[in-house]
C-alpha cells in the first residue's frame, strides 16, 4: 500500500557540508532502487522530509534514517496511507530553503510534484512544507534537547495510581 511519511530532524553542528551532499546522493540511489520518492527540505539546521512508496520500503528507509549520525531529534510528524504519489519524479530531491524566497521554495516543491493539480494548496503534506518554510524566518523555533542529554530517575516512595 502506498505510504507517506514525514519527519523533521536537526543537523549535527559538526557535520561537514560534504556529508550532506554525499548523504543526498546515496539516499537518492537507495530510494530509487526501493521505489521510494520524496522531497527533502533543509534550512541550514533542520531537515524536513517526505517519503512515499510501498509501506515496507518506506519503513525500512526511515529506520536507516533514524540510525544516521548526521542528525538527531528525529521526529515523525505524519505516517499515513496515500491515494497517489505527490513526488514521483525522483528518489529524493533536496531543496535548500536558504537559497530562495518563501514563494520560490513553495514553487520548487510544487514543481517537483508528480501532478501539480493534485498538490492543492490545502494538501496535508504541503501544509507541513509551508510551516517549515515559514518557520525559517522566526527565531522562536523550539528544539528539544538531544535524547542523550535527558536524565531519568526513580523517585522512592512515589505512588503511581493507575
Amino acid at each position: 500500500m502506498l505510504t507517506t511519511l514525514i519527519y523533521r530532524s536537526h543537523l549535527r553542528a559538526d557535520a561537514p557540508i560534504q556529508s550532506i551532499i554525499d548523504m543526498v546522493s546515496e539516499a537518492n540511489s537507495r530510494n530509487e532502487r526501493a521505489g521510494v520518492t520524496g522531497v527533502l527540505l533543509f534550512n541550514g539546521v533542520h531537515f524536513l522530509q517526505l517519503l512515499e512508496g510501498d509501506e515496507a520500503a518506506v519503513v525500512q528507509i526511515y529506520k536507516k534514517i533514524c540510525m544516521d549520525t548526521l542528525h538527531f531529534n528525529i521526529v515523525e510528524l505524519l505516517s499515513d496511507y496515500a491515494p497517489y504519489r505527490r513526488f514521483g519524479r525522483s528518489g529524493m530531491e533536496l531543496i535548500d530553503i536558504r537559497l530562495f524566497s518563501k514563494e520560490e521554495c513553495l514553487d520548487r516543491v510544487l514543481l517537483r510534484g508528480t501532478t501539480q493539480h493534485k498538490l492543492l494548496y490545502n494538501d496535508r503534506a504541503l501544509r507541513f512544507f509551508r510551516t517549515f518554510i515559514d518557520s525559517a524566518e522566526t527565531d522562536n523555533y523550539y528544539e528539544l534537547p538531544d535524547r542523550f542529554s535527558w536524565f531519568f530517575f526513580i523517585r522512592p516512595n512515589r505512588c503511581i495510581i493507575g
